[in-house]
């Protein structure tokens, strides 16, 4: 079957992509806090109780909408247990990204290499800060496979018009890991994303900057911990605050994990998670609503489950009909070394 032609005049076509010019100015989002570290900030690679991680998630977004938004991540990134002295480690990681956009499939594909020194400041190397830094190579792209216009659009025979472009792109990040006891730890961050800031256009040569197309700076502070509850449940909080240009977005909640202890009749291997977040955003410092993200999660052996939901509660919500969208990701661990388990201690996401 032939594909869908979208059908609009030719006066329409700077409204139709002044929408997709100020979408490229705004980072795409995942809300399973724990299950991207990477994508959060370059200074979790290789903070993981083993060899090394493999992480994969998938994102539908507002698809009652036209064509809506589909966001894809894989990373894997590994600790190599050898730093330049006593306990620290060198972490290395490769993460991909995808999003696509709207009914023009407006694409953005993302291919990043992230490394991190994990500084121990005490002598079980549990106790650490991280400095990490990304770099990335990122290309976007619009699709006009399915446009058609009644009649030909100055705008696209321009010699200048470039449906794909590409840049090179550099992230930086701090991050603090601090073991309260055996069963607690706290953990906080903070992230700079684009650091050479672009402009970013479908056209060669311009010197005017279209407004929402430069690509701001992204500022993220984040943390959280686990806090041991009783034994078998714990109680897992985070937050992240980012700001990326004029606009705004506080995420805070937390997960409650089940797992084997007294009167806990679940196999040693198996950890249960529930968990709610509440999401605010603003152009501005005038926070308003935004999301509620309901998330559950299945630990089981080295494989970590979870599966979370998006309910828009915004003035959005009489559009999207309060739908937002579903989230899945799987995280893989391989063991590390067993004379290294008794050394290492990282904070449980």
């Amino acid at each position: 079957m032939e594909g869908k032609k979208i059908h609009i005049k030719f006066w329409l076509i700077p409204v139709l992509l002044f929408p997709l010019c100020r979408a490229t100015a705004q980072d795409i989002h995942f809300s399973t806090i724990h299950a991207s570290p990477l994508f959060l900030n370059p200074a979790m690679t290789g903070v993981i109780n083993a060899r090394g991680r493999g992480i994969a998630i998938a994102r539908s977004q507002w698809q009652l909408n036209d064509s809506g938004y589909q966001s894809l991540l894989s990373s894997a990134d590994t600790r190599l247990y050898k730093g330049l002295s006593g306990n620290d480690d060198f972490g290395l990681g490769l993460q991909v990204t995808t999003d696509r956009a709207g009914d023009l499939q407006l694409s953005t594909t993302e291919a990043a290499f992230s490394v991190a020194y994990l500084k121990a400041l005490n002598r079980q190397g549990d106790h650490l800060v991280s400095f990490g830094l990304k770099y990335a190579l990122i290309q976007q792209r619009l699709d006009l496979n399915d446009l058609k216009v009644f009649q030909p659009d100055p705008f696209f025979e321009d010699p200048d018009f470039v449906p794909v472009f590409r840049y090179f792109d550099l992230s930086l990040g701090l991050g603090w890991f601090y073991p309260v006891d055996r069963r607690n730890n706290l953990y906080l961050g903070a992230a700079l994303f684009h650091l050479n800031s672009q402009t970013l256009s479908f056209e060669r040569n311009r010197t005017q900057i279209i407004p929402g197309a430069y690509q701001y700076r992204k500022y993220v502070i984040h943390g959280g911990g686990t806090f041991n509850l009783k034994s078998g449940l714990d109680l897992l909080p985070s937050m992240v605050i980012a700001k990326q240009g004029p606009h705004y977005e506080m995420n805070v909640g937390a997960y409650l994990r089940l797992s084997k202890g007294r009167g806990m009749n679940i196999n040693n291997d198996l950890a249960l998670y529930a968990g709610l977040w509440g999401k605010v955003a603003s152009p501005g410092l005038n926070f308003q609503r935004d999301a509620i993200i309901a998330a559950f999660r299945v630990d089981y052996l080295n494989f970590q489950t979870s599966l979370a939901f998006d309910l828009t509660i915004s003035g959005y919500a009489v559009a999207s009909k309060g739908f937002g969208g579903p989230e899945f990701s799987l995280i893989y661990l391989l063991e590390a070394p067993s004379r290294k388990k008794s050394r290492v201690s990282c904070p449980a996401f």
